[in-house]
Protein backbone atom coordinates (compact mmCIF):
# COMPACT_ATOMS: atom_id res chain seq x y z
CA UNK A 1 0.00 0.00 0.00
CA UNK A 2 1.03 3.63 -0.53
CA UNK A 3 0.48 4.52 3.12
CA UNK A 4 0.46 2.47 6.30
CA UNK A 5 -2.84 2.97 8.10
CA UNK A 6 -1.73 0.92 11.10
CA UNK A 7 -0.58 4.16 12.76
CA UNK A 8 -4.24 4.86 13.52
CA UNK A 9 -4.09 2.07 16.11
CA UNK A 10 -2.23 4.62 18.24
CA UNK A 11 -4.87 6.59 20.14
CA UNK A 12 -2.75 9.72 20.54
CA UNK A 13 -2.10 9.89 16.82
CA UNK A 14 -5.76 9.27 15.93
CA UNK A 15 -7.07 11.94 18.29
CA UNK A 16 -4.34 14.39 17.30
CA UNK A 17 -4.97 13.87 13.59
CA UNK A 18 -8.72 14.38 14.04
CA UNK A 19 -8.12 17.62 15.93
CA UNK A 20 -5.55 18.74 13.35
CA UNK A 21 -8.08 18.16 10.58
CA UNK A 22 -10.66 20.27 12.40
CA UNK A 23 -8.11 23.03 13.06
CA UNK A 24 -7.20 23.02 9.37
CA UNK A 25 -10.87 23.40 8.47
CA UNK A 26 -11.33 26.32 10.87
CA UNK A 27 -8.09 28.02 9.87
CA UNK A 28 -8.55 27.85 6.10
CA UNK A 29 -12.26 28.67 6.32
CA UNK A 30 -11.78 31.86 8.31
CA UNK A 31 -8.88 32.88 6.07
CA UNK A 32 -11.09 32.33 3.02
CA UNK A 33 -14.17 34.27 4.12
CA UNK A 34 -12.54 37.16 5.99
CA UNK A 35 -11.17 38.89 2.83
CA UNK A 36 -14.59 38.42 1.21
CA UNK A 37 -16.23 40.09 4.19
CA UNK A 38 -13.76 42.98 4.19
CA UNK A 39 -13.78 43.62 0.45
CA UNK A 40 -17.41 42.93 -0.46
CA UNK A 41 -19.18 44.42 2.56
CA UNK A 42 -16.76 46.98 4.00
CA UNK A 43 -15.24 48.11 0.70
CA UNK A 44 -11.61 47.35 1.65
CA UNK A 45 -9.03 47.11 -1.10
CA UNK A 46 -6.99 43.92 -1.42
CA UNK A 47 -4.05 45.75 0.20
CA UNK A 48 -6.00 46.96 3.24
CA UNK A 49 -7.67 43.56 3.55
CA UNK A 50 -4.25 41.92 3.71
CA UNK A 51 -3.02 44.47 6.25
CA UNK A 52 -6.02 43.75 8.49
CA UNK A 53 -5.31 40.00 8.44
CA UNK A 54 -1.53 40.31 8.91
CA UNK A 55 -1.66 40.52 12.76
CA UNK A 56 -2.70 36.86 12.80
CA UNK A 57 0.86 35.99 11.80
CA UNK A 58 2.34 38.18 14.56
CA UNK A 59 0.07 36.51 17.09
CA UNK A 60 1.20 33.07 15.94
CA UNK A 61 4.86 34.11 16.16
CA UNK A 62 4.41 35.39 19.71
CA UNK A 63 2.58 32.28 20.88
CA UNK A 64 5.24 30.01 19.35
CA UNK A 65 7.86 31.83 21.43
CA UNK A 66 5.67 31.37 24.52
CA UNK A 67 5.26 27.65 23.80
CA UNK A 68 9.00 27.27 23.42
CA UNK A 69 9.54 28.90 26.80
CA UNK A 70 6.91 26.92 28.75
CA UNK A 71 7.43 23.62 26.93
CA UNK A 72 8.00 20.87 29.49
CA UNK A 73 6.73 23.07 32.32
CA UNK A 74 3.04 23.08 31.38
CA UNK A 75 0.90 20.14 30.23
CA UNK A 76 0.51 20.26 26.46
CA UNK A 77 -3.21 19.58 26.82
CA UNK A 78 -3.60 22.77 28.85
CA UNK A 79 -1.84 24.79 26.14
CA UNK A 80 -4.07 23.28 23.46
CA UNK A 81 -7.17 24.00 25.55
CA UNK A 82 -6.11 27.63 25.95
CA UNK A 83 -5.45 27.79 22.21
CA UNK A 84 -8.93 26.52 21.33
CA UNK A 85 -10.44 28.94 23.84
CA UNK A 86 -8.61 31.87 22.23
CA UNK A 87 -9.74 30.78 18.77
CA UNK A 88 -13.33 30.56 20.05
CA UNK A 89 -13.06 34.07 21.51
CA UNK A 90 -11.71 35.31 18.18
CA UNK A 91 -14.57 33.74 16.23
CA UNK A 92 -17.18 35.17 18.60
CA UNK A 93 -15.57 38.61 18.28
CA UNK A 94 -15.90 38.29 14.50
CA UNK A 95 -19.49 37.20 15.11
CA UNK A 96 -20.30 40.58 16.71
CA UNK A 97 -19.15 42.76 13.81
CA UNK A 98 -21.29 45.19 11.85
CA UNK A 99 -20.84 47.41 8.80
CA UNK A 100 -19.68 50.46 10.80
CA UNK A 101 -16.53 48.95 12.36
CA UNK A 102 -12.97 50.24 12.15
CA UNK A 103 -9.90 48.22 11.17
CA UNK A 104 -9.06 47.80 14.87
CA UNK A 105 -12.13 45.59 15.23
CA UNK A 106 -10.57 43.28 12.63
CA UNK A 107 -6.98 43.43 13.86
CA UNK A 108 -7.65 42.37 17.46
CA UNK A 109 -9.62 39.16 16.70
CA UNK A 110 -7.00 38.20 14.11
CA UNK A 111 -4.18 38.69 16.62
CA UNK A 112 -6.04 36.61 19.23
CA UNK A 113 -6.70 33.89 16.64
CA UNK A 114 -2.98 33.82 15.82
CA UNK A 115 -2.16 33.39 19.50
CA UNK A 116 -4.54 30.46 19.67
CA UNK A 117 -3.13 28.77 16.57
CA UNK A 118 0.42 28.96 17.89
CA UNK A 119 -0.65 27.41 21.18
CA UNK A 120 -2.35 24.55 19.34
CA UNK A 121 -0.08 23.42 16.53
CA UNK A 122 3.19 22.63 18.33
CA UNK A 123 1.73 20.93 21.46
CA UNK A 124 -0.81 19.06 19.32
CA UNK A 125 1.93 17.75 17.03
CA UNK A 126 4.01 16.76 20.05
CA UNK A 127 1.16 14.79 21.61
CA UNK A 128 0.21 13.17 18.30
CA UNK A 129 3.64 11.63 17.77
CA UNK A 130 4.63 11.09 21.40
CA UNK A 131 3.73 7.40 21.48
CA UNK A 132 4.71 6.41 17.92
CA UNK A 133 7.82 4.41 17.09
CA UNK A 134 10.64 6.09 15.16
CA UNK A 135 10.06 4.11 11.97
CA UNK A 136 6.40 5.24 11.94
CA UNK A 137 7.15 8.95 12.06
CA UNK A 138 7.59 9.64 8.33
CA UNK A 139 4.44 7.81 7.33
CA UNK A 140 2.41 9.37 10.16
CA UNK A 141 3.61 12.88 9.29
CA UNK A 142 2.51 12.48 5.68
CA UNK A 143 -0.92 11.17 6.67
CA UNK A 144 -1.51 13.95 9.16
CA UNK A 145 -0.50 16.70 6.74
CA UNK A 146 -2.70 15.16 4.05
CA UNK A 147 -5.74 15.05 6.32
CA UNK A 148 -5.14 18.59 7.54
CA UNK A 149 -5.14 19.84 3.94
CA UNK A 150 -8.26 17.82 3.18
CA UNK A 151 -9.91 19.33 6.24
CA UNK A 152 -8.99 22.80 5.00
CA UNK A 153 -10.42 22.07 1.54
CA UNK A 154 -13.64 20.64 2.96
CA UNK A 155 -13.97 23.50 5.44
CA UNK A 156 -13.49 26.13 2.73
CA UNK A 157 -16.06 24.49 0.46
CA UNK A 158 -18.50 24.11 3.35
CA UNK A 159 -18.23 27.70 4.52
CA UNK A 160 -18.71 29.00 0.96
CA UNK A 161 -21.92 27.00 0.71
CA UNK A 162 -23.09 28.13 4.16
CA UNK A 163 -22.54 31.79 3.32
CA UNK A 164 -24.41 31.57 0.02
CA UNK A 165 -27.36 29.67 1.48
CA UNK A 166 -27.37 31.71 4.67
CA UNK A 167 -27.54 34.96 2.71
CA UNK A 168 -30.57 33.67 0.80
CA UNK A 169 -32.24 32.53 4.02
CA UNK A 170 -31.70 35.83 5.80
CA UNK A 171 -32.84 37.73 2.74
CA UNK A 172 -36.10 35.75 2.72
CA UNK A 173 -36.55 36.45 6.44
CA UNK A 174 -35.85 40.17 6.16
CA UNK A 175 -37.64 41.05 2.94
CA UNK A 176 -41.09 41.14 4.59
CA UNK A 177 -39.93 44.31 6.39
CA UNK A 178 -39.86 46.13 3.04
CA UNK A 179 -43.61 46.60 3.02
CA UNK A 180 -45.79 49.65 2.56
CA UNK A 181 -47.47 48.63 5.82
CA UNK A 182 -44.21 49.02 7.73
CA UNK A 183 -43.99 52.62 9.04
CA UNK A 184 -40.21 52.43 9.44
CA UNK A 185 -39.80 51.37 5.81
CA UNK A 186 -42.16 54.13 4.68
CA UNK A 187 -40.17 56.72 6.62
CA UNK A 188 -36.82 55.60 5.21
CA UNK A 189 -38.23 55.28 1.70
CA UNK A 190 -39.74 58.76 1.70
CA UNK A 191 -36.54 60.27 3.07
CA UNK A 192 -34.46 58.63 0.35
CA UNK A 193 -36.97 59.55 -2.34
CA UNK A 194 -37.12 63.19 -1.21
CA UNK A 195 -33.34 63.49 -1.30
CA UNK A 196 -33.00 61.86 -4.73
CA UNK A 197 -35.90 63.90 -6.16
CA UNK A 198 -33.76 67.00 -5.79
CA UNK A 199 -31.41 65.67 -8.46
CA UNK A 200 -33.72 63.72 -10.80
CA UNK A 201 -37.32 63.15 -11.78
CA UNK A 202 -39.83 61.77 -9.27
CA UNK A 203 -40.24 58.50 -11.19
CA UNK A 204 -36.51 57.81 -11.30
CA UNK A 205 -36.13 58.88 -7.66
CA UNK A 206 -38.80 56.36 -6.63
CA UNK A 207 -37.04 53.48 -8.41
CA UNK A 208 -33.63 54.45 -7.08
CA UNK A 209 -34.96 54.78 -3.53
CA UNK A 210 -36.38 51.26 -3.73
CA UNK A 211 -33.09 49.98 -5.14
CA UNK A 212 -31.08 51.76 -2.42
CA UNK A 213 -33.11 50.23 0.42
CA UNK A 214 -33.09 46.78 -1.16
CA UNK A 215 -29.30 46.99 -1.56
CA UNK A 216 -29.04 47.68 2.15
CA UNK A 217 -31.18 44.62 2.84
CA UNK A 218 -28.84 42.48 0.74
CA UNK A 219 -25.84 43.81 2.67
CA UNK A 220 -27.49 43.00 5.98
CA UNK A 221 -28.46 39.51 4.79
CA UNK A 222 -24.85 38.83 3.77
CA UNK A 223 -23.59 40.26 7.06
CA UNK A 224 -25.89 37.94 9.04
CA UNK A 225 -24.63 34.99 7.01
CA UNK A 226 -20.98 35.80 7.78
CA UNK A 227 -21.83 36.24 11.46
CA UNK A 228 -23.54 32.83 11.55
CA UNK A 229 -20.43 31.16 10.10
CA UNK A 230 -18.03 32.84 12.51
CA UNK A 231 -20.19 31.88 15.49
CA UNK A 232 -20.50 28.33 14.20
CA UNK A 233 -16.71 27.97 14.13
CA UNK A 234 -16.49 29.50 17.60
CA UNK A 235 -18.86 26.83 18.91
CA UNK A 236 -16.84 24.14 17.11
CA UNK A 237 -13.66 25.31 18.86
CA UNK A 238 -15.36 24.95 22.24
CA UNK A 239 -16.71 21.51 21.33
CA UNK A 240 -13.17 20.29 20.52
CA UNK A 241 -11.79 21.13 23.97
CA UNK A 242 -13.28 18.09 25.81
CA UNK A 243 -11.61 15.81 23.24
CA UNK A 244 -8.27 16.59 24.89
CA UNK A 245 -9.05 14.12 27.69
CA UNK A 246 -8.66 11.34 25.11
CA UNK A 247 -4.90 11.87 24.94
Amino acid sequence: SIIDLSVFKDRNFTVGTALNTCVGAILYSTLAILPLFLQNLLGYTAYHSGMAITPRGFGTLLSILIVGYVSGKVDDRILIGIGFSLMAVSCFMFGNLNLQISMTNIIMPNFICGLGLGLIFIPLTTLSFATLLNHQMTNATGIQNLLRNIGGAVGTSLVSTLITRGAQTHQANLVHNLSQYNPVFQQKFMAAKSFLAQHMSSVVATKKANYLIYSQLLEQANLCSFIDCFRLYGILCLILIPALVLF
